[in-house]
């Protein structure tokens, strides 16, 4: 008997055990699984401390803007105002400003750029805005880090960790907004949300290839150029700025 048959048939058993456990580990270590993670754990503190009949919750709202689309991850509707909640799952170090077009990561000795989450917040806020035809100065940008990071520079309050982010939006006790006005921005929000599910996720995906081939100002909708910074510490790096310049400063990393 050949010995590759007789190996096969001794270890097909356990490589048919091991097959699925090696996928499920790569699942539970991708980004994509931390992310959904540390959506569900702020979904659960959610509901335990943003209740009704005070605090009214949308999750996982896909609105569109300027042609295009966004995702937001929570929404908090309540009578002491708006708050666009966006999640992120990082380890580590975290260093940043609402200043900078990137914060930076460190983990295990290297460092990992990413967006500043302030920022990227800008463009839900601004297409809730213009769904409920409310101000987007008074609608809330709220940053919740889930995971171990851990922040090393100093954050506004506004960007914390889980507990925190939940302790911030409750301390805003200031009647702001009728029950029936509240009630109203729901209505609006569930009428313009494009249906939850794989679909709309196709859409809003396409739109993010789009955006990266022919970028748009979330803020207004002009066109994206690519310029230059010519001092400061980031002279010499290119960055996105808005033709509508000066009139809108929009700007985000290359």
């Amino acid at each position: 008997m050949d010995l590759s048959t007789v190996f096969f048939t001794a270890w097909a058993p356990l490589l048919w055990w091991a097959i699925p456990l090696l996928l499920a580990s790569a699942l539970l270590n991708s980004a994509w699984f931390k992310g959904k993670l540390g959506e569900w754990a702020v979904r659960r503190e959610i509901a335990r401390h943003l209740a009704p009949p005070d605090y009214t919750v949308l999750h996982d709202v896909t609105l569109p803007i300027n042609g295009s689309t966004t995702q937001i991850d929570h929404i908090v509707l309540s009578r002491f105002g708006l708050f666009v909640v966006e999640t992120k799952h990082y380890a580590g170090w975290v260093f940043g400003n609402e200043r900078n077009l990137t914060w930076t990561q460190v983990l295990h000795g290297q460092k990992f750029s990413f967006q500043n989450p302030l920022r990227q917040n800008l463009k839900h806020i601004h297409a809730i805005s213009a769904a409920l035809e409310n101000p987007a100065t008074e609608i809330q940008s709220v940053i919740i880090f889930t995971g171990s990071a851990r922040f090393k520079t100093a954050m506004p309050e506004h960007v914390a960790d889980l507990a925190g982010g939940i302790a911030y939006i409750r301390r805003w006790r200031t009647t702001r907004y009728t029950q029936d006005a509240v009630d109203t921005f729901v209505d609006t929000l569930l009428q313009r949300r494009l249906a939850p599910g794989i679909k709309t996720n196709r859409t809003h995906l396409s739109n993010l290839n789009k955006a990266a081939k022919d970028p748009r100002c979330p803020t207004c909708g002009t066109a994206l150029v690519l310029r230059t910074a010519r001092k400061g510490s980031r002279a010499g790096s290119q960055f996105w700025g808005c033709a509508g310049f000066p009139k809108c400063r929009y700007t985000r990393p290359c």
